[in-house]
């Protein structure tokens, strides 16, 4: 009976202590056949607690991306409260609102008036991009004004408008400034509140 032959080295991976982790970096030849090999190293888990995220290259606990698709999803379903949890204590609203208060009170009432205004609203993340700490997301905005918005009453019309949402998170994962772009006039258009512009 033959014998496998291991052709080639293997090399040894290290993270600072860790020596538990071996990568073959040539095949093996099993019975004069090259076979593919490779072994997969699990991550370094040790010292995290069990409700701590794992760290990212770049020093980030969580993924940009991620976390602000699952900001959509919380507004999305009504969790306002829940959505507002991911924001930080020291949070920064650069696009405040008029007569609202600052940070995170200030984003706690302006998606309730939305949800009031719009009750079928809907956040649609189409695209999202990440740089380092920041995630910037185009948003398609939709719904059906069933509720007074800015003291006028409900029209009953629906709306779909373009949004820009950028986000910068903290290394806990928590959102610590916002920058918004909401085309306001294209909104007031379709709601039949502003004249529509000329062709």
């Amino acid at each position: 009976m033959r014998r496998a032959g291991l052709i080639g080295a293997v090399g040894r991976f290290r993270d600072d202590e860790r020596d538990d982790c071996v990568l073959p970096v040539a095949p093996l030849r099993v019975d004069g056949v090259a076979r593919a090999s490779s072994v997969s190293c699990a991550p370094d888990t040790r010292g995290l607690s069990a409700d701590r995220p794992t760290t990212r290259q770049g020093g980030f606990p969580m993924d940009p991306a991620a976390s602000m698709r699952r900001f959509f999803e919380m507004v999305n379903s009504g969790d306002i409260d829940g959505f507002i949890d991911l924001l930080a204590d020291d949070f920064v609203e650069h696009e405040e609102m008029p007569g609202m208060p600052t940070g995170r009170e200030g984003t706690r009432q302006l998606f309730k008036t939305m949800s009031a205004a719009f009750p079928n609203m809907k956040w649609d993340p189409q695209d999202i991009l990440v740089d380092a700490d920041k995630a910037v997301a185009r948003v398609q905005f939709t719904g059906t004004n069933d509720g007074e918005f800015m003291g006028m009453p409900a029209t009953g019309k629906s709306v779909s408008v373009q949004v820009i949402d950028i986000v910068r998170f903290g290394e806990d994962g928590l959102a610590r400034e916002h920058w918004g772009v909401f085309d306001q006039m294209a909104m007031m258009t379709q709601l039949g509140l502003a004249p529509s512009p000329p062709a």
